[in-house]
């Protein structure tokens, strides 16, 4: 399975390649507590040094798809990217693309990258990330369960915000005055 991923890099050739990069997309928020180790983070540079683009994949060994576009993992993990790269002296243009790529050999090997540009990770994702993580610490969170946000939770078993949207869903399916309604 690693072939899948071995393979795809060769593809890279002339790239400057980086595994397993510890990304810290928190320190333009000047948090400590939001970072997490891009399995790959690749850069192409022009013949005259100039940075061209960045990508970053990620590798998954599951056999449930994962998509790469409008992917929390995968804005971070881009906006990691992008820290790193500004901390090393480099030019980053607003037009500069940044791409997030996932590599899945269970599920058909690698993804279409989905592909933002510096400029729009910078004025649309990082505030949107500020914003989830303010409602996330303010004093009174809103929680809003469903399948998928609880899906990799380990408090769901515990999370009476996630009962009660379960009681409500069953509610839906069973009528009224039906064995089992509400």
């Amino acid at each position: 399975r690693v072939q899948v991923a071995l393979d795809y890099l060769a593809t890279k050739q002339g790239c400057t390649i980086y595994s397993e990069l510890e990304v810290n997309p928190g320190k333009m928020l000047f948090r400590e507590d939001w970072w997490g180790t891009a399995d790959l983070v690749i850069l192409q540079f022009g013949d005259d040094g100039e940075l061209l683009s960045i990508e970053v994949s990620d590798y998954k060994g599951g056999s449930m798809p994962v998509s790469p576009f409008d992917n929390d993992q995968g804005i971070s993990y881009m906006l990691g990217a992008l820290h790193h790269v500004s901390t090393r002296g480099l030019i980053i243009s607003p037009k500069l693309p940044v791409s997030f790529t996932i590599i899945q050999p269970k599920c058909g090997g690698v993804s279409q990258p989905w592909t933002l540009t510096f400029g729009e990770l910078i004025d649309f994702y990082l505030p949107s990330m500020a914003e989830g993580i303010a409602a996330c610490e303010s004093p009174d969170p809103k929680f809003v369960p469903g399948d998928e946000q609880c899906q990799w939770c380990k408090h769901k078993r515990d999370c009476k915000a996630r009962s009660d949207w379960a009681l409500r869903e069953v509610n839906l399916i069973v009528p009224d005055g039906a064995p089992g309604s509400l």
